[in-house]
């Protein structure tokens, strides 16, 4: 293989990271973000007292709970991506 081939090959190569990288971040951010907002909407409700209802408490600290579960799996996802 010549110099130039392999310096061809090898910006191509880089190419495709970047744009692997910049696709994964866009990725990570489209499905973190509702996440966040969900966990921290359910939160807000919880610490300023505006659910009276017991039942109604108990489906906020289900709902923070599954978010902050399904965050750990989707930055597991994007860690397992990164290799």
């Amino acid at each position: 293989m010549t110099d130039a081939k392999a310096t061809s090959n090898y910006q191509r190569t880089q190419l495709q990271i970047k744009l692997l990288q910049q696709q994964q971040a866009g990725i990570s951010h489209d499905m973190k973000a509702p996440l966040g907002a969900v966990n921290s909407s359910a939160h807000i409700l919880q610490k300023m007292g505006i659910v009276k209802e017991p039942e109604a408490n108990k489906l906020l600290k289900l709902i923070m709970n599954c978010s902050k579960l399904l965050l750990f799996q989707v930055n597991d996802l994007v860690d397992q991506s990164l290799i």
